[in-house]
């Protein structure tokens, strides 16, 4: 069984730490997630960060995380979201960005990543840039 979890924030560097351990980034420079998880476990971050985990027997399976924006006065919070492979298509990412609505007051962006992605924002109301 799934467990989508919002992070409170006193536990965001403990669970940033989990999504590294399990490889939860795609591991290529120029992604966002890994950078940024790094940062959160590093204690280099702030109220701007959230962060919701799925687990699956206690293991993190995925992570959303959303970020607002600091060049747009925080009008703007962008998300990224990755699933492990073999838990993919079954709306683990759907879920979590579901989820992740529910704890950020404003719109919810995201940058198009890996091709086809859009289709995914679309499919969760999410804008892409």
């Amino acid at each position: 069984m799934i467990e989508i979890k919002s992070i409170k924030y006193s536990d965001l560097a403990k669970a940033a730490k989990e999504c590294l351990s399990a490889r939860l980034y795609v591991p290529k420079s120029g992604y966002l997630m890994n950078n940024q998880l790094n940062l959160i476990v590093k204690n280099k971050t702030s109220e701007r960060h959230k962060l919701v985990v799925a687990y699956s027997d206690g293991k993190p399976v995925g992570v959303a995380m959303a970020i607002a924006d600091y060049y747009s006065n925080y009008h703007r919070v962008y998300i990224q979201t990755f699933v492990k492979k073999s838990f993919r298509r079954r709306g683990i990412g759907k879920s979590m960005v579901m989820e992740m609505k529910k704890q950020v007051d404003k719109p919810l962006w995201a940058y198009a990543g890996v091709n086809g992605s859009e289709y995914f924002w679309e499919d969760v109301n999410v804008k892409c840039v």
